[in-house]
């Protein structure tokens, strides 16, 4: 393998993690906002009666 192919295997590979790290992103921003979107309170309450969260 010469050069010039790693190099564009290099490359290749720098876009495939830059893709991840987008699609990443993206699935946090949806992720967060149908936590956001339905969540009731119930993971803080049984934290603090458990003596995880303090009031």
């Amino acid at each position: 393998m010469n050069d010039q192919e790693l190099i564009d295997q290099i490359q290749a590979m720098q876009e495939r993690i830059q893709e991840l790290v987008e699609e990443n992103d993206r699935l946090t921003a949806l992720n967060r906002h149908y936590f956001f979107k339905f969540y009731d309170g119930s993971i803080d309450k049984m934290m603090k009666d458990n003596g995880y969260l303090l009031d």
